[in-house]
C-alpha cells in the first residue's frame, strides 16, 4: 500500500477512535447522571438515612441563626423606638395585641436580657459561638429530628410533600433544610454515576472503535490484494 494511502487510512481510523470514545463518554455521563439522580442516595431501604438527617439539621440550625439574627435586630430597634414598624412579621408575633410603646420597649428588653442569659452578651454584638455550641445537633436528637422530617415526605414515592400554607418559621426552615440538602445529594450522585457511566461506555466506545479499524484495515488489505 503507498505510504499516503496508509496515512489517510490512519488518520480515518483515528477519528472513528474519537467519534466511537466520545459518543461512549457523552452517553454514558448521561445515562449514568440520570440513574444517580433519580437513586435517591436519602432514602435507603424506606428510611431516611442518617447522614441525610444530619445534613439537614446542620442546614436547619443555620437558617435558624440568620433569622436569631434578624429577631435581634429587630428587638435593638423595637427597644429604642417601642415601635414594630420595619421588622418582620415573625418578631411582631411577640407583640401580638400589645400596642402601648413602653410596654413594647420593656418587653423587647426582657427578651433581650433573656437571650443574654442563655447565651451570653455577645450574642447581641453577633458572637454566636455559645449558640451554636447550646443548639447544636448531637446523635441522641437522631430518632425525634427523623420523625420531624419523615413528617415532610411521601416516603413511599419518594418525594417532598409541598410546604402547608399555615406552616410557621420552624416548618419553613425544616422544609428549606430538606430541600436544599436533597438536591445537593441528588447532584452529587448524579456527578458521581455520570462519571462511572461515562468511564465505562468511554471504553465500550473504544472497542468498538477497534472493531470498526479492524474491519476498515482488513476490507483495505483485501482490495490492495
Amino acid at each position: 500500500m503507498p505510504i499516503e494511502n496508509v496515512n489517510i487510512v490512519q488518520k480515518n481510523n483515528n477519528s472513528q477512535t474519537a467519534f466511537y470514545t466520545a459518543a461512549g463518554v457523552g452517553t454514558g455521563a448521561i445515562a449514568g447522571g440520570a440513574f444517580g439522580y433519580y437513586q435517591r442516595p436519602w432514602i435507603k431501604n424506606g428510611e431516611l438515612t442518617d447522614t441525610f438527617v444530619k445534613k439537614v439539621s446542620e442546614k436547619e440550625l443555620k437558617l435558624e441563626e440568620e433569622d436569631c439574627k434578624v429577631l435581634i435586630s429587630d428587638l435593638k430597634k423595637i427597644a429604642a423606638s417601642g415601635s414594630l414598624e420595619n421588622t418582620q412579621d415573625s418578631t411582631k408575633a411577640y407583640f401580638k395585641g400589645l400596642s402601648n410603646s413602653e410596654v413594647i420597649k420593656t418587653l423587647s428588653n426582657n427578651i433581650l436580657d433573656g437571650l443574654k442569659e442563655e447565651f451570653g452578651d455577645g450574642i447581641l454584638d453577633g458572637k454566636f459561638d455559645k449558640y451554636r455550641e447550646t443548639v447544636k445537633f448531637s446523635p441522641e436528637d437522631m430518632s425525634e429530628q427523623k420523625e420531624r422530617i419523615k413528617n415532610l415526605f411521601d416516603i413511599k414515592n419518594k418525594k417532598l410533600k409541598p410546604l402547608d400554607k399555615n406552616a410557621d418559621l420552624d416548618d419553613l426552615n425544616l422544609h428549606t433544610a430538606v430541600k436544599e440538602i436533597m438536591s445537593n445529594l441528588d447532584k452529587k450522585n448524579a456527578l458521581k454515576w455520570g462519571g462511572i457511566g461515562a468511564a465505562i461506555l468511554g471504553i465500550a466506545g473504544l472497542g468498538a472503535s477497534f472493531i470498526a479499524n479492524s474491519k476498515s484495515s482488513s476490507a483495505t488489505d483485501d482490495q490492495q490484494s
